[in-house]
């Protein structure tokens, strides 16, 4: 079995720190502070997914955004699938890894009533497939792409993101993607 979750790549995995950039590198240098976007305060942190692709197994993308300084936000995504699950528990089959970076464009879309940021992610992800003897294989390729996301006001703090395979003439996604990404403690 094969996964390329391409769609629900987004995922705006961002956890929380802000980030200091030190210049310089002896200890008598000074550090300097890189201030960090305001709009991207809100989706640093550790963020969970979790939906039904079947019946019976559920899948989950466990995101963590960092912050690097300015606008952008280190991303670290570990994407499980579970058989016989109905939550997102129990024996993982690890599909998708990722590590890439989240550069906040300074734009916006709304789709359904949901105002997107504007995102470019580059970084790398690893594919993993199995055989029939459930031996794994991997794929490690490069990431360059956008990434839409939207916080949702509440309690727990909630992010959608755009659906990648709906995208009008500009590139931009039509539609939001099934998935509600809940920030973890």
């Amino acid at each position: 079995m094969e996964f390329a979750p391409r769609s629900l790549l987004v995922c705006v995995a961002l956890a929380g720190s802000l980030g200091l950039v030190a210049c310089g590198g002896s200890g008598d240098d000074p550090v300097t502070s890189t201030k960090q976007d305001d709009r991207l305060t809100p989706f640093l942190g550790h963020w969970i997914a979790c939906w039904a692709t079947s019946p019976n197994t559920t899948e989950k993308d466990d995101l963590r955004l960092t912050s690097i300084g300015g606008n952008q936000a280190e991303v670290t995504r570990v994407y499980n699938q579970y058989t016989g699950s109905t939550d997102c528990t129990g024996q993982a089959t690890l599909l998708f890894e990722e590590r890439s970076v989240l550069t906040l464009k300074g734009e916006t879309i709304n789709i359904a009533g949901v105002t997107l940021e504007k995102f470019d992610r580059t970084g790398q992800e690893t594919i993993y497939s199995y055989d029939s003897q459930g031996i794994r294989s991997s794929k490690t390729d490069p990431v360059v792409t956008p990434v839409t996301a939207g916080m949702i006001p509440g309690t727990p703090a909630t992010f959608l993101v755009g659906d990648d395979t709906q995208l009008d003439p500009q590139g931009n996604p039509t539609a939001l993607a099934p998935l509600v990404y809940v920030k973890q403690p």
